[in-house]
């Protein structure tokens, strides 16, 4: 089978429904968590006191600590929900790309645009707000720039926000625990590394007016 007939297979027993729905059910809990409330209240207090028209403008930095990341039953029910199945298809694919099979050639999809529509193009955003194409080079300048550390900026970013000394993301899990057949498997976090490694991030560069490529390597 192709990669379509595999996205209809998934289709047609509600997994890739099921996967919207679970991703929609985690967002919403992440936004309205403990964990956005203090990221938000911590730039709100560092602003304060950088803005000299704050009466908080100069003050010392607080010792507050703000609430750390933690991952839900729905969390890590939605990862293994999902990446299961994806194990399996990449397996297929890669079965496939292996094999003397013949892959189809991909589909050519026409849309057709009503006259007088004005489509975005993606090498000149000003067609969106004058300063949409001054914001995203800018984005795209932090992330894929170096910092004094001679860091690139996203490592920086996720440095500040995410990982801890050693470079590693761990995220806590509440109340997880798996039982079968007389096993229990229990599952108190998730750590991952090599998050601090990034040697180049250049994302949402337009290479033509309807498309954006991205180059991502780390070591």
């Amino acid at each position: 089978e192709d990669f379509n007939s595999i996205v209809d297979f998934l289709d047609e027993n509600n997994f890739i429904g099921g996967l919207k729905s679970r991703a929609l059910s985690i967002a919403s809990d992440l936004l309205q968590g403990d964990w956005v409330q203090g990221m938000a209240d911590k730039q709100i207090v560092a602003a304060s006191q950088l803005c000299p028209h704050d009466s908080a403008f100069g003050s010392l930095i607080s010792d507050q600590t703000y609430p750390t990341f933690k991952g839900t039953r729905d969390l890590v029910d939605g990862i293994m929900y999902t990446g299961f199945p994806l194990v399996q298809v990449i397996a297929i694919v890669m079965a496939q790309k292996h094999s003397n099979l013949e892959i189809a050639s991909p589909v050519d999809i026409e849309l057709d645009v009503p006259d007088g529509a004005k489509l975005i193009d993606l090498t000149d955003l000003s067609s969106i707000a004058g300063w949409a194409d001054m914001a995203l080079e800018e984005v795209r300048n932090y992330l894929g720039g170096t910092t004094e550390s001679n860091d690139l900026g996203i490592t920086s970013m996720l440095q500040s926000l995410f990982l801890d000394d050693d470079g590693l993301l761990t995220i806590p899990i509440e109340d997880q625990g798996f039982d079968a057949g007389g096993v229990k498997l229990s599952l108190f976090d998730v750590t991952m590394v090599g998050l601090d490694s990034f040697t180049m991030f250049d994302v949402l560069k337009a290479s033509s007016q309807n498309r954006f490529s991205n180059s991502v390597k780390l070591q």
